[in-house]
């Protein structure tokens, strides 16, 4: 990866202030290590807000921020009881 200083700075800064439908895009020195960096920048951006994502997407590739309208977690499964009526 490309410890360019600016870029870096730049994409920490990305993370810091991100709203839904921004983007960052991918530096060709960061492909290979692409997604590795995405989880790191999707745990960056869920330690501000919890309804934040950060997506791979489209071409030329880009880091984009994402509003997740879904719990995090689905709710228990519960079965439901059936009441015998006579």
């Amino acid at each position: 990866m490309d410890d360019d200083p600016t870029l870096v700075e730049n994409f920490n800064n990305f993370l810091s202030s991100c709203l839904p439908g921004e983007s960052f895009p991918v530096p060709a020195s960061w492909q290979e290590k692409m997604h590795e960096v995405r989880v790191f920048a999707d745990a960056r951006v869920r330690n501000r807000n919890d309804r934040l994502r950060i997506w791979l997407q489209g071409e030329p590739l880009r880091f984009e921020c994402k509003f997740w309208a879904f719990d995090t977690e689905p709710k228990p499964y519960r079965k439901h009881k059936w009441v015998k009526r006579h």
